[in-house]
């Protein structure tokens, strides 16, 4: 067997492998950019895939500028960056810094991708030779090659090594070998290269007078030739990717065949959850948050969520730490009343407009029997629900009463300055510039009240979804939503998901029970929780399998986001299908596990939701003749908070589609008639 003085080898797909496709490394440094210099990218440049397009543009220019003057098409990843910077960027005075961070962050982005080719070096020991080295076509130097080579245990494969960017001549024109020959000091017929391009490196190299061998295991090719469909079909190959998960998580086999399909569920609807939870850490970085607080109860889990997910890094960086927020609407909103008018009580009532004044104290967080002395005076009957509240002249006397004034004033300025030093031992102030805040939707009424406590700090609000607003939103706040948002364009197709949010509630509950306010000890304030025993027999009995499910689920999805530089928007799709499918093709242990739930309402309405409350048949039968008694069961299956999740357990689900297309034409023929 020949041995010859050198032998060549490329590096990409030859030497190293990556696990996703080449530009989704830069597609990750485009997140990366977005995420971290959010203020300095200019509006029209604020996506990922526009930033990573505009970066192919400036290399393409600066290829054709070395291209003009006689050498090749090539680029270093420093001049790229420079002029991709003065392109995306409104302030561009110290982009030095900047330049070196992209560098190290697109390195390490590599080196979590990459791995050595598994019959590389047994087929390179078919080929004896004096000395090896690499010669690759790319924008790394060839010191920063050897890096990548030494990290994936390549090292001793090769012990020197060209790059194109290094002297602007490529393995394309052939004219990279040429210099190879003479840098090395050999001839042409006592050298031969190894490589996976049949143009580059075989016919170019054949060319030069040079052996050449083609390289291309049939495995790693097909798995090439998948990646690269993947990324030309990002859209349709993102929800694949992340709906795909590894057999490692599988559910405990002495669970019962409910709790092993919630756990099940809980896998396929991880992707809803992490995405979110990503989201919330992209928009955390994005906006400087140095901590994000989540809001009990779904938070609870959130958090949990947040904090593996963390520790993975699929951003390729540390997000920002997390805490627990103990707070209610219960034990924020009363606090957060600027005056006891009923102009100020308008933010309750906007969502609740027939309330009785029973319902209105409990939801202010006060003893309705501590104020029957002041509701007698005006005649007012506690229990009694009244619609339109602000327009009725007993509730308008009662609240000009400046005896029963006083005696709210009382009643919660104990409660306030409980809840203002419990948010100070938390960090959170009238000094605090910002603070990023999270919880499950669906107006973000708890976040307002915390903006009207805290009026010289700007909250962030990051939610799953949010519903479209009534009340006027406090000038220091503002809230996204990872899922719909009906306060946006292009949403109002989902309005029907907030008409049920119930089961989502439900699934991402705690089991630790709600805030109803704080007590002082010692000086320092704690919140107070009331838990219900019957809520948390669901949530231990069923809905800790689900989480489960979601929490085991974290890892893979991680490193797929990771490897292909997926961002929260292009999973917010796959999110919104999932919620989707949650809501109107009931899954039937959600369905078993929702119909046995006591919901606390206490906020609003002033009271638990039994949700075992089953619908009269009289309402039934009566719907089948009568349209008022068909208005009246559509009442009573919205009334449950999941009509289709009733109905899907009656085996009669395709009835809302009935209903829903009925109330459609009645809309249509009114406006007819109106016409």
């Amino acid at each position: 067997m020949m041995t010859h003085k050198l032998l060549t080898v490329d590096v990409w797909d030859t030497l190293l492998r990556r696990k996703c496709h080449p530009d989704a490394v830069k597609l990750h440094v485009s997140n990366y950019l977005l995420n971290n210099y959010f203020s300095l990218v200019r509006l029209e440049y604020r996506d990922s895939m526009r930033l990573f397009r505009e970066r192919q543009a400036a290399e393409a220019t600066i290829g054709t500028t070395y291209l003009s003057s006689g050498m090749d098409d090539e680029y270093n990843q420093y001049e790229v960056y420079q002029a991709w910077l003065q392109v995306v960027l409104s302030d561009v005075d110290n982009i030095r810094p900047m330049m070196t961070t992209l560098a190290s962050v697109e390195v390490e982005q590599e080196k979590s991708i990459i791995y050595a080719d598994a019959g590389i070096e047994e087929f390179l020991k078919s080929y004896p030779s004096q000395g090896r080295a690499f010669v690759s076509d790319f924008y790394m130097s060839a010191q920063v090659i050897s890096e990548l080579l030494c990290y994936a245990g390549l090292g001793n494969v090769v012990d020197r090594g060209y790059s194109s960017c290094d002297h602007r001549l490529n393995k394309r024109s052939g004219r990279l070998f040429g210099l190879v020959l003479e840098e090395e000091k050999v001839d042409p017929g006592s050298t031969i290269h190894v490589g996976d391009n049949v143009q580059s490196d075989v016919k170019m190299a054949r060319g030069c007078g040079i052996e050449a061998v083609a390289y291309l295991p049939k495995a790693e090719s097909v798995l090439r030739g998948l990646r690269k469909e993947e990324f030309e079909n990002r859209a349709a190959s993102v929800e694949k990717l992340v709906i795909k998960q590894p057999d490692f998580a599988t559910s405990d086999c002495t669970l019962s065949a409910v709790s092993s399909e919630l756990y099940e569920y809980g896998k396929y609807c991880a992707p809803l959850v992490v995405g979110f939870m990503l989201f919330v850490m992209e928009k955390s970085l994005r906006e400087g948050h140095k901590k994000v607080y989540f809001f009990t109860r779904e938070g609870e889990f959130f958090k949990k969520v947040y904090d593996r997910l963390s520790v993975s890094q699929p951003l390729g960086q540390l997000a920002p730490p997390s805490e627990i927020l103990e707070v209610s609407r219960l034990a924020t909103f009363a606090p957060s009343l600027r005056s006891f008018t009923l102009e100020e009580l308008m933010r309750i009532w906007t969502l609740y407009s027939t309330q009785s004044i029973a319902a209105l104290l409990k939801s202010m967080n006060i003893d309705v029997e501590r104020a029957l002395i002041h509701t007698s005076r005006h005649e007012i009957d506690v229990q009694e629900e009244i619609e339109f509240p602000w327009l009725d002249k007993k509730v308008m006397s009662l609240f000009g009463d400046s005896s029963f004034l006083d005696f709210l004033t009382m009643e919660v300025e104990e409660n306030k300055l409980a809840l203002l030093l419990y948010l100070r031992q938390k960090g959170l102030s009238d000094s605090t510039q910002c603070a990023g805040v999270v919880d499950i939707g669906w107006r973000g009424t708890i976040q307002d009240n915390l903006s009207y406590l805290l009026p010289e700090c700007h909250f962030d609000g990051y939610y799953i979804g949010l519903d479209k607003f009534l009340n006027n939103q406090p000038d220091n706040s503002s809230k996204s939503a990872f899922g719909p948002d009906l306060n946006a364009p292009n949403s109002a197709h989902l309005a029907d998901l907030f008409a049920a949010v119930a089961p989502l509630e439900m699934l991402f509950n705690s089991a630790f029970g709600s805030t109803v306010g704080y007590t002082m000890v010692d000086g320092y304030a704690c919140a107070e929780r009331m838990v219900n025993e019957s809520e948390n027999n669901i949530v231990e009995s069923y809905v800790v399998h689900f989480q489960k499910g979601v929490v085991d689920s974290i890892d893979g999805i991680s490193r797929t986001i990771r490897e292909n530089a997926i961002s929260s928007i292009e999973i917010r799709p796959v999110g919104v299908k999932i919620w989707s499918t949650i809501i109107r093709k009931p899954n039937s242990a959600v369905t078993h596990a929702y119909f046995q739930l006591n919901h606390n309402e206490q906020f609003g309405v002033g009271e638990f939701s039994d949700k075992r409350d089953a619908i009269s048949s009289r309402y039934w039968l009566k719907a089948l003749v009568l349209p008022s008694a068909l208005r009246r069961l559509t009442k009573e299956l919205e009334s449950t908070g999941w009509p289709q999740g009733y109905l899907y357990r009656r085996n009669v689900l395709v009835l809302w589609s009935v209903i829903n297309r009925l109330k459609i034409w009645r809309n249509f023929f009114r406006k007819q008639n109106e016409l």
